[in-house]
């Protein structure tokens, strides 16, 4: 998803957080 408008922030952070520690 391209991180351009606050809606593909917010997609990108939920996204994100689903994603384990070790993903780092």
């Amino acid at each position: 998803a391209v991180i351009n408008t606050f809606d593909g922030v917010a997609d990108y952070l939920i996204r994100y957080k689903r994603l384990p520690d070790n993903y780092i």
